[in-house]
């Protein structure tokens, strides 16, 4: 069975902290959701949904089955019709069709929230605890109406013969329980959420993005072409001229065994997957690219 691609569309309905670096006491954040970030959030909706129980095993099971069949491109934000994908320009990184700069996306898409850590026995604040955090939003009101609302959109790819925790599961119940998610820091205090207003198959011919494979299945770009996603720096990018700034890959994640001297639990494992070129960069044309977990890209040299 071949991999099938739908472009998803959700709506804003909180909210929403995708971790990003610090800067001094202020917590930033991105203005697009990763792949990684919306796999968790699937295999959270999927793991309670179709366990009465779930362990951890649960969720380790489900999310390979997540990585293996229902793989999630990055997501963007949408406003009136416009997809703010970044774009590297020679300089720095620009958003959207019109190439609006940081600061301009920063006014009309985020607002920040001051708090602090409350000492128990005093109710007072907890020293050093003062912080602020960045949420994207359509705060800005003289860009924005009251029934406006702020969307984000990207592709799914859907093999459901890659499943196997999952496979009593038709096409339509897995998209179904994928309907509302939750995704970034602060879900417990509600955001976050994200409601799927459109899900439109897509074929070979329309989709912008490039899909998955077994080594065998990529996309050539004629033309050049802006990375929606992170590109793996790997031994065959190296034969390409890809212009646009990297960073390594760094994410916490689940600490299950570790010693008692350790922390263990959500976040406490600190991974590290290599360098990748950020979301925008330029990728020269006739380059074949391949969508792999989280929906990071690859040079397929095949």
């Amino acid at each position: 069975m071949a991999w099938k691609t739908y472009f998803l569309k959700y709506r804003l309905l909180s909210p929403l902290h995708i971790g990003d670096l610090s800067l001094g006491n202020v917590q930033k954040t991105l203005f697009y959701i990763p792949g990684r970030t919306l796999w968790g959030a699937a295999t959270a909706i999927l793991t309670r949904t179709n366990k009465a129980s779930p362990v951890f095993a649960d969720y380790q099971k489900i999310g390979e089955d997540v990585s293996n069949g229902i793989r999630f491109g990055y997501f963007f934000p949408e406003y009136a019709g416009t997809r703010y994908l970044p774009m590297w320009t020679g300089n720095d990184i620009k958003y959207g069709p019109n190439h609006i700069s940081v600061e301009d996306m920063q006014h009309r898409f985020l607002f920040s929230e001051a708090s602090t850590a409350i000492v128990n026995n005093t109710f007072a604040a907890e020293t050093a605890s003062l912080h602020e955090t960045e949420y994207v939003w359509l705060q800005n009101r003289l860009f924005s109406s009251q029934n406006e609302s702020l969307y984000f959109s990207g592709y799914l790819y859907l093999n459901l013969e890659n499943l196997k925790v999952l496979n009593h599961l038709t096409e339509d119940a897995l998209l179904s329980q994928l309907e509302t998610l939750f995704v970034g820091a602060n879900r417990r205090m509600g955001a976050g959420k994200l409601q799927r207003s459109e899900c439109e198959l897509k074929t070979e011919q329309d989709c912008a993005d490039p899909e998955p494979g077994d080594d065998d299945r990529s996309m050539k770009f004629e033309d050049q072409k802006i990375a929606a996603a992170h590109i793996l720096h790997e031994p065959d990018s190296m034969n390409f001229t890809i212009k646009g700034p990297i960073q390594p890959l760094v994410f916490r994640d689940w600490a299950e065994h570790r010693p008692p001297d350790k922390r263990f639990g959500a976040g406490q494992n600190v991974v590290y997957e290599g360098v990748a070129w950020k979301p925008g960069a330029l990728i020269p044309k006739g380059v074949s690219i391949q969508v792999t977990k989280y929906g990071r890209w690859k040079i397929y040299a095949g």
